[in-house]
């Protein structure tokens, strides 16, 4: 009996290496791949375009591939979507004999402890592990990030080709090789600024998106720097608000001090190429953006705390933090300032400093980044 892989997330929006994953999981283990998007998902930050359209944009990814499906079980359960209830749910539909995985991330492994039920998860399936680049799931790793997961995962690990030989219970990693560099979180930014973004997602995706204007497409304001999942205005929306803000602190800390504080933040956490961009008359949005990477997710969300924590200081509550699971590419907004930690290569395969500087330097100057989605397929 073949193995059902479960690939759950938010998918908001499914962009290409959702994809690559999926098709990843099916061709080296010859599984049937159910993808799952989340109604609800309790562990990461709100989405951002309702469930029924996350759910269409991932049919229309799928079209025509052999072996992929859209489960939407979730969608239409009131409440949190647990992943335990959803895997209990596929269990007692496919029977006590079939084998069932649970597919997540390697980010999402160091992080399994926090799930809820988390140790019944082995009753009713195995989870695999796909490694993302630089992200190890050996031993050395799992202590050095999760110790308490350790143990209770090196009893169950077994190669991947093996889950498919007993229904449950099992732990194994997946290197499918050089995972794509997309994220959701990237292409959300990148939609709602006007940059480069179709092709980090399959077309029929990209073609959604315009005609209902998700993520800020094709806004008439300036563009935003993230896309929040509460609109600020009042009256019936026909597409996604993305608006970063809705109040303003009061009494709010000068731009001069709030800069100065998020540098002191950045330094203090020795953040990397540190780069501080005036966009004042470009965008209504904020005054000055902050640009900074980190060595690694655990760096880059320690930076972002830090930027946090310092601002707190000043009697400052942040108005948004965005994509603190993942920590591959983190935003703070903090009104007049908005910051964004980033991973070395997320930084450069986005550019994202290069949305707003470009008309400030003479015609054919260098910027010094390479944008790769252009070359992308």
């Amino acid at each position: 009996m073949s193995l059902l892989a479960c690939y759950g997330g938010s998918f908001d929006p499914v962009h290409l290496g959702h994809l690559a994953i999926a098709r990843g999981v099916r061709d080296a283990l010859d599984a049937d791949v159910a993808l799952v998007p989340a109604a609800d998902p309790p562990h990461k930050d709100a989405t951002h375009a309702a469930a029924s359209l996350r759910a269409r944009m991932l049919e229309l990814a799928i079209a025509g591939e052999r072996g992929l499906r859209v489960d939407r079980r979730e969608l239409d359960r009131k409440g949190p979507s647990y992943t335990i209830d959803t895997l209990r749910l596929v269990r007692a539909e496919q029977g006590p004999y079939r084998p069932i995985a649970w597919v997540v991330g390697g980010d999402s492994l160091l992080q399994l402890h926090r799930w809820y039920r988390w140790r019944e998860l082995f009753a009713h399936g195995h989870v695999l592990a796909v490694e993302r680049p630089g992200a190890l799931l050996d031993a050395a790793a799992l202590a050095a990030c999760a110790p308490e997961l350790l143990e209770h995962l090196e009893s169950r690990r077994r190669p991947a080709q093996a889950l498919a030989e007993t229904p449950a219970g099992g732990f194994a990693v997946l290197d499918l090789g050089p995972l794509r560099q997309e994220s959701s979180t990237a292409a959300r930014g990148l939609i709602a600024a006007g940059g480069d973004w179709e092709a980090m997602l399959p077309r029929a995706v990209a073609g959604f998106i315009r005609e209902h204007r998700l993520y800020g497409y094709g806004a008439d304001t300036a563009p935003s720097l993230y896309s929040p999942a509460t609109p600020m205005s009042p009256h019936p929306l026909t597409s996604q608000a993305q608006v970063i803000k809705t109040s303003l602190p009061n009494p709010s800390p000068s731009v001069d001090v709030l800069l100065s504080t998020v540098l002191e933040a950045v330094a203090e956490l020795k953040a990397v190429d540190v780069a501080e961009i005036d966009v004042r008359g470009k965008t209504s949005v904020c005054d000055y953006m902050v640009v900074a990477s980190g060595t690694s997710s655990r760096h880059v969300k320690s930076i972002a705390d830090e930027v946090v924590k310092f601002a707190k200081r000043l009697g400052f509550q942040p108005l948004g933090v965005e994509g603190e699971r993942e920590a591959e590419w983190v935003l703070v907004d903090l009104g007049d300032v908005v910051v964004h930690v980033m991973l070395p290569r997320v930084r450069e395969f986005y550019a994202l400093e290069r949305l707003w500087t470009v008309g400030d330097e003479p015609p054919g100057a260098d910027d010094g980044f390479h944008d790769p989605t252009r070359d992308a397929g």
